[in-house]
C-alpha cells in the first residue's frame, strides 16, 4: 500500500465492548461507581501520546443492558464525550450488536434453529422482520447517533454488512440473532447466508499473506465457543463459518467473555483474534479496553485494565505487544500440526502422567486396594450474567440460577486466562484440576499443562511474578520431570508455547500468602500472552482475599443423577456383574434417598464415596455429618487397614503402647494441627513433635516409637514424606487436628482460639459421638459468636 494513502499504517482502533449501560438501574451508588470508571477511560484516552490516539472506535456489542431506550440515551451521552476527547465523529464509529442489545421479551417469541439446515434457512437474505424486531431500540440508537449503516449487498442494515472507513474494510456479523437469555451458549448462529451475500457482492473476499488488500477487520460480539457446534465444525456440503470468516479478514474483534486481558489468537493460520474484556461490569471487576494499532505488516496492541484494588489511578496501562499482521508458512515459531519438539513432547508426557497420578492418589485414599472407580465427568458453574451482588440474611452471597451456566471445566477455563475454582470441602476441586491438566494436554498438539500443589512452592518475602514462575519451574523439575535437561518456562513462553499452570489448594496457605500468589499470578498472565493460570480454593478460607479480576467458577453440588453415577462406578469397582449393576444402583440410591439426613450431606464426591460402604446397612435412625464420616474413615484406617493383606504388623510396639484408633489419631493430630493451620513441618520437626506427645513413654523408647508412628501413618496413606510431612487428604488432616484439640483439653476444656472453623466443626461432631458435647458447648458458642461478629 502506498505510503501516501491514508491507509491502515496510520490507523489506531479503540476497541470497547460490553459497556452495559443501564445495568445499575437507578441505584445512586452504583451509578457513581460507573461514572468513576468511565470517567477514567476518558481521562486515559485524553493522555495518550500521538501514535496511540484513536482514529477509529469499534464497539463490539452489549452497549446496553436490556436493549431499552433509556440505556441507549445514557450510552450516547457518554459516547459523545468520548468522541469529543478523541476528536472524532460518529462516521469513525463502528458498532455491532450483542446479546444485551436484544429485547428479550420479543426475542423469546422466535424459535432458535437447532441445526445448520434450519439456521441457513431461518437467516436467509433478505432478513425476516421477526429477526429485526428484537433490535428495534438498538437500531434507533445507531440512527440517532448518525452512524452510517452497513451495506449487505445493496441493502442498508444497522446489524450486519460492510463499510470502508479510513481505507480499512470493516465487516459486522451479528452473533446475537438467537440470543434469548443465559442459556445462549452453543445455540447461536452468525448467519452463513450473510457471509455468502457479502462475498457475492465483493464486500468480503478471501485474504491472507498473498492477498493482503483490502485490510479487513471483522466485528462480532460472541467468540467461537458461544456458537452452535455446526458453526464451528465442517459438515457435509457446509464449511465451518468461524474459519470461513477467518479466511476473509485480517483482524477479528469480539466481546462478551468479560475475561481478563489476553493476547491475540490466530484462527486457522489466518485472522488475528482479539477478545475484548468488558469496559464496565461493575466497580469490583477488572474492566478493560484495548487500542489496536495497524501497520502495513504488523499489529501492535496496548490494553488498559481497571484494578478495583487501587486507591488511586485504578486504570493501569499494560505493556504494548507487536506481532506480524500475516501468518506466513515457516515464519512462526509454532510447529506444524502433529509435530512436537522432542523436549516439549517429553515434558508433556511427564505432566500428563503426573496429572493422572494425582487423580489416582486422591481416589486411593478412599479405597486402599482393588480396582478404583472411574472418575465422573462433572460440570462447574460459570457466572455469565452481570448483576449487582446480593446477600441473604446470614450475609452469604446469593448464587442466582440465572447468573450461572453449567459447563465442563475444560470449556469454562477457556473463557479467561486466569480462573479460580471455588468449592467446599470434598467437592473434588483437586480431581477436577488434575483432570483438566490431562485433558488440556490430550487436546493440544504442543502446549504443556502442569498440576502444582501450591503448598509445595518455595516462595518467600515479596516475591515477583518471575519468582512465582521460577518456583513453578523448580517444582516441575523436582517433582514432575526428574532427570530431564534444564527447563526454562520463561523461554518457552517467549517462544509462544501455550502453558497452563494449575495452582491447587490456595486455601492451604495463609490468606496473606494466597493473596500474594493470586496477585503475582495475575501479573504473570499480563506479562506473557500464552500463559494461563487456574487456581483452586475453598471459599470460606479465602474470605478477605481479593480475586475480583479472576474468572470465578464454582463446583456444582451432586444431584440425584450424579449421586447414582458415583454409586454405579463404586459398584463396578467392587466387581458387581454388569447385569446386576442397574438394579443394585437403584436400590442403594433409593436407600440413600430414604434417609433425608444422609441424602442432605451427600452433595459432594467425598461424601458420597464415604457413604457408599454404609448404604447397604442403613438403619431407620441415622444422624451422620461429614465430620462423622471422616472420623469413621480415620478410625477405620487406623484400626484395621494395615491388617487387610494378612502380613505381620510393622507397628507392633506402637500398637502395644497406643492400642486404640483414637490414641493413634491423637498422636497424628499433633502433626495435623500444624498442617491444618498451613504450617510446613520438616521430618525432623515431626519426629520431635511426636516424641513430645509421648508424655507417658520413657525417653529412651520415644525415638523408635516416633519412627514407627511415622512409618505407619505413611503406609496408611495418611501422610507423605518428602522434604517435609504432607497430608494428601486435607479433610483427614482437619479431623485429626480436631481429635488433637479434644485430646489436648482432656477434660479441662479451653477455648478454640484461632483454630480453623472446619476443624472446630469436626471437633463438635467427635465430641457428640464421644458423649462429651455438653463439655465443649460453651467454648463452641463463644467461637461461633466471634466468627459471625
Amino acid at each position: 500500500m502506498s505510503a501516501s494513502k491514508k491507509g491502515p499504517s496510520l490507523q489506531t482502533i479503540l476497541h470497547l465492548t460490553d459497556i452495559h449501560f443501564g445495568w445499575e438501574g437507578s441505584k445512586p451508588s452504583a451509578l457513581a461507581d460507573r461514572k468513576v470508571c468511565l470517567e477514567g477511560i476518558l481521562s486515559e484516552v485524553s493522555k495518550l501520546e500521538s501514535k496511540w490516539k484513536p482514529t477509529l472506535v469499534c464497539v463490539t456489542g452489549d452497549i446496553a443492558w436490556r436493549g431499552a431506550s433509556s440505556d441507549y440515551t445514557e450510552a450516547k451521552a457518554w459516547l459523545d464525550r468520548l468522541l469529543a476527547t478523541c476528536g472524532l465523529t460518529y462516521s469513525h464509529v463502528l458498532f455491532c450488536p450483542g446479546n444485551h442489545d436484544v429485547d428479550r421479551a420479543s426475542a423469546k417469541t422466535v424459535p432458535r434453529p437447532e441445526k445448520s439446515s434450519e439456521g441457513d434457512t431461518a437467516l436467509e437474505f433478505p432478513i425476516a422482520d421477526h429477526w429485526l424486531k428484537p433490535f428495534a431500540e438498538y437500531t434507533k440508537f445507531t440512527v440517532t447517533c448518525g452512524v452510517p449503516p452497513w451495506k449487505l449487498g445493496a441493502a442498508d442494515s444497522p446489524l450486519v454488512g460492510e463499510r470502508t472507513v479510513n481505507g480499512i474494510r470493516f465487516v459486522s456479523l451479528n452473533s446475537a440473532w438467537c440470543s434469548k437469555g443465559d442459556d445462549d451458549q452453543h445455540r447461536l448462529w452468525m448467519g452463513r447466508p450473510h457471509l455468502v451475500v457479502l462475498e457475492a457482492n465483493n464486500q468480503l473476499r478471501e485474504v491472507g499473506p498473498l492477498q493482503r488488500e483490502p485490510l479487513t477487520v471483522a466485528l462480532m460480539h460472541h467468540p467461537m465457543d458461544w456458537l452452535h457446534s455446526d458453526e464451528q465444525h465442517a459438515l457435509a456440503g457446509r464449511p465451518p463459518t468461524w474459519d470461513y470468516l477467518a479466511h476473509r479478514c485480517h483482524i477479528l474483534l469480539t466481546g462478551h467473555t468479560h475475561g481478563q486481558v489476553r493476547g491475540a489468537d490466530r484462527i486457522a493460520d489466518r485472522a488475528l483474534h482479539f477478545t475484548g474484556g468488558s469496559a464496565y461490569q461493575g466497580a469490583s471487576h477488572s474492566n478493560s479496553f484495548r487500542l489496536v494499532r495497524l501497520g502495513s505488516d504488523s499489529v501492535e496492541d496496548r490494553s488498559f485494565e481497571f484494578d478495583p484494588r487501587e486507591v488511586s489511578s485504578p486504570w493501569k496501562p499494560l505493556l504494548a505487544r507487536s506481532r506480524p499482521m500475516y501468518h506466513e508458512a515457516g515464519a512462526a515459531p509454532a510447529l506444524a500440526s502433529g509435530s512436537v519438539a522432542p523436549d516439549t513432547a517429553t515434558i508433556r508426557l511427564r505432566c500428563l502422567s503426573h496429572g493422572l497420578k494425582q487423580v489416582e492418589l486422591k481416589s486411593r485414599l478412599l479405597r486402599q486396594d482393588g480396582t478404583l472407580p472411574n472418575p465422573i465427568d462433572r460440570p462447574v458453574a460459570l457466572r455469565v450474567s452481570v448483576q449487582q451482588p446480593e446477600f441473604d440474611e446470614q450475609g452469604k452471597l446469593v448464587r442466582k440460577k440465572d447468573m450461572e451456566t453449567r459447563m465442563p471445566f475444560y470449556e469454562a477455563v477457556r473463557t479467561a486466562r486466569r480462573s479460580i475454582l471455588l468449592g467446599d470441602l470434598g467437592h473434588g476441586k483437586s480431581t477436577l484440576a488434575a483432570r483438566l491438566v490431562a485433558e488440556t494436554i490430550d487436546k493440544s498438539t504442543q502446549g504443556i499443562a502442569v498440576f502444582v500443589p501450591v503448598k509445595k512452592l518455595v516462595l518467600a518475602g515479596q516475591f515477583t511474578p518471575l519468582d512465582l514462575l521460577h518456583a513453578v519451574e523448580t517444582y516441575i523439575r523436582n517433582e514432575v520431570c526428574v532427570g530431564l535437561p534444564s527447563l526454562d518456562l520463561a523461554e518457552m513462553l517467549n517462544q509462544q508455547t501455550e502453558v497452563l499452570i494449575v495452582l491447587d489448594g490456595l486455601d492451604e496457605l495463609t490468606r496473606e500468602l494466597a493473596a500474594r500468589v493470586l496477585r503475582e499470578a495475575a501479573a504473570l498472565v499480563d506479562g506473557w500472552a500464552t500463559v494461563q493460570v487456574v487456581a483452586t480454593a475453598r471459599p470460606v478460607e479465602m474470605i478477605g482475599v481479593s480475586f475480583a479480576d479472576w474468572c470465578t467458577l464454582n463446583t456444582v453440588a451432586l444431584d440425584d443423577d450424579a449421586k447414582a453415577a458415583f454409586i454405579r462406578e463404586e459398584l463396578v469397582a467392587d466387581g458387581v456383574p454388569a447385569a446386576k449393576i442397574s438394579a443394585e444402583c437403584a436400590t442403594l440410591a433409593g436407600a440413600l434417598k430414604g434417609v433425608g439426613a444422609l441424602d442432605a450431606i451427600a452433595h459432594s464426591p467425598l461424601a458420597i464415596r464415604l457413604l457408599y460402604p454404609r448404604l447397604k446397612t442403613l438403619g431407620d435412625e441415622v444422624a451422620l455429618s461429614l465430620g462423622d464420616l471422616l472420623y469413621e474413615l480415620l478410625t477405620e484406617r487406623l484400626n484395621g487397614w494395615q491388617k487387610r493383606d494378612g502380613k505381620p504388623s510393622g507397628s507392633a510396639e506402637l500398637d502395644k503402647r497406643f492400642p486404640t484408633p483414637d490414641q493413634k489419631a491423637a498422636l497424628l493430630g499433633v502433626l495435623a494441627a500444624r498442617a491444618a493451620d498451613g504450617q510446613n513441618i520438616s521430618v525432623e520437626q515431626a519426629d520431635a513433635l511426636l516424641q513430645g506427645a509421648m508424655t507417658n513413654i520413657s525417653a529412651s523408647d520415644r525415638p523408635a516409637l516416633a519412627a514407627e508412628a511415622l512409618s505407619l501413618f505413611e503406609w496408611l496413606g495418611l501422610i507423605g514424606r518428602g522434604e517435609g510431612i504432607e497430608f494428601p487428604l486435607q479433610p483427614l488432616a482437619e479431623v485429626c487436628a480436631a481429635v488433637a484439640v479434644l485430646t489436648r483439653w482432656d477434660g479441662k476444656v479451653g477455648d478454640f482460639g484461632s483454630t480453623g472453623w472446619r476443624t472446630v466443626s469436626f471437633a463438635a461432631a467427635i465430641a457428640r459421638r464421644r458423649g462429651c458435647f455438653e463439655d465443649i458447648r460453651k467454648p463452641l458458642v463463644a467461637y461461633v459468636d466471634d466468627l459471625i461478629a
